[in-house]
């Protein structure tokens, strides 16, 4: 869906370009054994991108994990990267694992953007939602891992904003759910806010919670959002709440609505977020490819970098100076018999 929604912005712009001829490969970035991403393939690819003159953008990967691998190479060939996928905060932001984001930009000079926000703006959007619900007293849970302290620690400096006191923050595994959940029982937080490395880690929560009568709301990030989890917990989990990286296209958006007829038309099936992305990426590329008449790499990359308020198919895009979409949505789920609905959308903006 991604390819192809950058196949449409090409078509759709080919005569906009004053003669220009723009090509779209489309490259495999999985393993013949798996289907699953390769470091071999993403490295190959990467390189294949970086070394050839005529490529002036290189869109993707889906995963961060291979992000990771292209971005070194990509940044040395100062070619231009644009994800509509990766959400791994340390792409762009220190704080996350060593070296990070400086390992992935060795000339020191950016060439990166992304579309979908970080995952740590998953904690924004819980306290945003925990201050409509009147929720004032947080405890805040983490395992320990880079990816649940993040959150865990942007979750505690974005709750004085949002009116929450943060009563307590813990590590937590799961061998000690029983003895966690009393903790937060005495507490007398009304609100829990926990980012789950692994589902197993959120459905013990779940049931240890339920068991000491803890009457605690809980926020959690998008890992607990799978059947596994629903399964597990059944009514257990009756008081928690999910944040989804990820929302509808904007009903409210012309653009939007123009891109999902037309993608519709085209391919017979309703486009994605993530393909609103890549389209909106594309679009950005042969503005700038316009603009500098061809291939300069440098003058492409300055050009999307500076996207200020470009109104795209996928919503209103600027990017800050590490290449992070300011604006971001999210999608607010509950548990209601045995399945994950969607309870309100949740957005950057106020």
């Amino acid at each position: 869906m991604i390819s192809q929604a950058i196949d449409l912005a090409i078509k759709e712009r080919q005569s906009d370009l004053d003669g220009l001829t723009i090509e779209h490969v489309a490259l495999d970035g999985g393993s013949e054994e798996t289907g699953e991403w390769s470091t071999e393939r993403e490295r190959g690819n990467a390189l294949a991108a970086a070394g050839d003159p005529s490529v002036v953008a290189y869109i993707g990967p889906y995963n961060s994990g291979a992000a990771k691998i292209s971005l070194p190479i990509t940044n040395k060939a100062g070619l231009f990267q644009g994800s509509p996928t990766t959400t791994w905060p340390g792409l762009t932001k220190p704080g996350w694992e060593e070296g990070e984001p400086s390992i992935y930009y060795p000339t020191g000079e950016r060439n990166f953007v992304r579309l979908m926000p970080r995952d740590e703006e998953e904690a924004v959007a819980a306290a945003k939602w925990a201050a409509t619900l009147e929720l004032k007293r947080a405890y805040v849970l983490h395992d320990g891992s880079a990816y649940s302290t993040g959150l865990a620690r942007r979750f505690v400096a974005a709750a004085p904003a949002y009116g929450i006191d943060v009563k307590e923050e813990s590590g937590y595994e799961p061998s000690q759910a029983g003895q966690v959940a009393e903790e937060i029982a005495r507490s007398q937080a009304d609100l829990l806010f926990y980012a789950p490395s692994s589902t197993s880690a959120a459905v013990a929560l779940a049931k240890a919670l339920e068991k000491a009568g803890a009457g605690v709301s809980v926020i959690a990030s998008d890992t607990a959002i799978n059947d596994q989890f629903a399964e597990a917990v059944g009514e257990s989990a009756s008081g928690w709440r999910f944040i989804q990286n990820y929302a509808p296209l904007p009903e409210e958006s012309d653009k939007a609505q123009a891109f999902a007829g037309a993608f519709r038309q085209e391919y017979g099936t309703p486009p994605s977020l993530f393909a609103a992305n890549a389209y909106d990426l594309a679009n950005l590329i042969l503005d700038a490819v316009k603009q500098s008449r061809g291939k300069d790499r440098a003058a492409i990359i300055r050009q999307v970098r500076s996207a200020r308020g470009y109104a795209g198919a996928g919503g209103t895009i600027t990017f800050d100076e590490n290449g992070d979409r300011l604006d971001w949505s999210m999608s607010g789920y509950m548990l209601a018999g045995g399945k994950f609905v969607v309870d309100r959308l949740l957005a950057s903006a106020p």
